[in-house]
């Protein structure tokens, strides 16, 4: 209890030198990813915002038992830094560095320490840029030649200009559960990304599917 109340003194005292230039991503309404080394992750919406101070509801993927968790944070250091402070259950202090569309640093919860990354999506492009077959609350196959075969379906969650979240479910590895995944048309080229197990997807769209490599290495294809 005394080294957290030490930590928290010392994020209220980073948190009283606060500037008033908040990232971009630090902004009401905005709902941003976020992973840990502990491998937990989850969702952090951003439900106020007052000048440099924001409050935060988070959502653990791997603990839903603990339903919304509220955060309090402040942006630092003239808007490179932000402090993160968890006052309930697990008494935890993030601290990171801002960089445009993410946050990188160190998480201390009691006597452990992890790494995380909070990212947001980046703005849709001006122009209207088809997500197809990527269309909110669709279902679609996917399959690729990775340890031997796997294969399993992906439901669109949402689309935004450009971009487009999935949850993805593989039938050779059904413990899994759901695993979270982000997308983006780029340049006329379909980009995936796992973030918990660090893959990338990039493939090109055909004739109603998704075909191309995982980390350069294996094969998929996504259809209808």
């Amino acid at each position: 209890m005394k080294k957290w109340l030490t930590l928290s003194i010392v994020s209220l005292a980073l948190a009283s030198s606060a500037s008033a230039q908040t990232p971009q991503m630090i902004k009401r309404g905005n709902v941003l990813s976020w992973s840990a080394s502990s491998g937990h992750n989850g969702s952090m919406k951003i439900v106020s915002v007052d000048g440099a101070f924001f409050e935060v509801e988070q959502s653990n993927d791997h603990n839903r038992a603990a339903g919304i968790v509220r955060l309090y944070g402040a942006v630092v250091e003239n808007g490179h830094r932000i402090v993160l402070i968890n006052v309930g259950q697990w008494k935890e202090v993030w601290e990171g560095e801002v960089s445009r569309n993410e946050i990188s640093g160190k998480l201390a919860a009691g006597s452990s320490s992890y790494t995380f990354r909070i990212t947001s999506f980046r703005e849709p492009v001006a122009e209207t840029v088809s997500t197809a077959p990527f269309v909110s609350g669709r279902t679609l196959k996917w399959s690729s030649d990775a340890a031997g075969g796997q294969n399993g379906s992906l439901y669109v969650v949402a689309t935004k200009g450009s971009t487009f979240l999935l949850e993805q479910r593989n039938q050779q590895n059904a413990s899994a559960g759901i695993t979270k995944l982000e997308g983006e048309i780029k340049d006329g080229m379909v980009y995936i990304y796992n973030r918990k197990w660090n893959e990338t997807w990039v493939g090109t769209f055909s004739r109603g599917s998704v075909s191309g490599k995982i980390n350069n290495r294996y094969s998929f294809r996504i259809s209808e």
